[in-house]
């Protein structure tokens, strides 16, 4: 077994994520890699991405999100950098950019870094940071650390708290 550096919770051999916490738990002096030199690097063929063929939402880019929590609180953000929703842990450190401790998030197993938002290409995307009680989008469950479009009026489920989403 191996101890998590920041909460000290136990984890089996060769785990990379802290159930917990969410930290990395590859100690540092194991975390090298070779250099590629740049005359080694080329590119073949096009690349294409999974979210290649996703419509753009309303036909513009949204930059300001409304979530609005089943307790009926409100909040806007604007998209300008990934967005981490959890609960906070002041002991270990982790303070998410939405903060679900107040609206129950403790009693409907939200983790502390449960999902992250991102803008990518013209896309809201919404990815599982492995999360002990999962991520539903319109109530399909995410695999952990793959990303998922998400669109206006997507309904979200962070273990038993749900989230609407509208991009105004």
């Amino acid at each position: 077994m191996i101890e998590c550096g920041c909460c000290k919770a136990l984890h089996v051999e060769n785990t990379l994520y802290c159930d917990e916490c969410g930290s990395y738990m590859v100690p540092d002096g194991k975390r090298k890699t070779d250099p590629v030199g740049s005359n080694t690097l080329s590119r073949e063929g096009q690349i294409t991405s999974e979210f290649d063929s996703v419509p753009i939402v309303n036909g513009h880019n949204p930059r300001l999100i409304h979530f609005t929590i089943n307790n009926g609180r409100k909040i806007e953000i604007v998209l300008d950098r990934s967005i981490c929703l959890g609960r906070s842990d002041p002991i270990s450190n982790l303070f998410p950019e939405i903060d679900l401790t107040d609206d129950g998030g403790a009693e409907k197993g939200v983790s502390r870094r449960h999902v992250r938002i991102s803008k990518y290409e013209e896309n809201i995307v919404v990815e599982d940071l492995g999360s002990t009680n999962g991520t539903y989008v319109n109530e399909k469950k995410l695999g952990p650390y793959l990303s998922q479009v998400i669109s206006n009026g997507d309904h979200l489920r962070l273990g038993g708290l749900s989230i609407e989403v509208e991009f105004p």
